[in-house]
């Protein structure tokens, strides 16, 4: 888990093909004229959604994944994104391939940070977060790039996906 400014993250590219990638669109892309929706930044290496929405209620999902990182990127307002640091998913967690999701309910959080404009967060495969979480009121507008990895976590590690 990486907590950054968005013009610092470029120091982490060395740590996987597709990172320089997301973070070269996070530095360049207009994110007014690219508008809310899904985009391929690089086919299914890297793909991008941004979302423009006012985070009112506390979210009851938390999830992970195997195959992805994911970048948070906080373009306006700011939000707080849950992280479970120790352990793994409950057991009754399943996980999703065609969202590359694992999600459950049944967590408490060890801690949560939050993302103020021009800030983002990187979550590597296996790392519990729970995001849409509100921070002061008001709206966000937020990028959340997935980047495939080319070793997927596989289930049964350390972090029990």
């Amino acid at each position: 888990m990486i907590v950054e400014r968005i013009e610092s993250l470029g120091r982490y590219s060395c740590l996987m093909d597709g990172l320089q990638t997301a973070v070269d669109f996070l530095r360049t892309a207009d994110m007014d004229a690219l508008g809310t929706g899904c985009f391929a930044v690089d086919g299914e290496r890297v793909i991008c959604t941004v979302v423009d929405r006012v985070l009112e209620a506390q979210p009851e999902l938390w999830e992970a994944h195997r195959r992805h990182i994911d970048i948070h990127a906080v373009i306006r307002g700011k939000e707080k994104i849950g992280c479970c640091l120790s352990g793994g998913l409950p057991g009754d967690a399943e996980y999703d391939g065609a969202s590359d999701s694992v999600v459950t309910t049944d967590l408490t959080p060890d801690g949560e940070i939050t993302l103020r404009a021009g800030e983002a967060l990187v979550l590597f495969p296996g790392e519990i977060h729970q995001s849409n979480r509100p921070a002061g009121g008001g709206s966000v507008n937020r990028v959340i790039i997935k980047v495939l990895c080319a070793q997927p976590l596989e289930r049964g590690s350390a972090r029990r996906l």
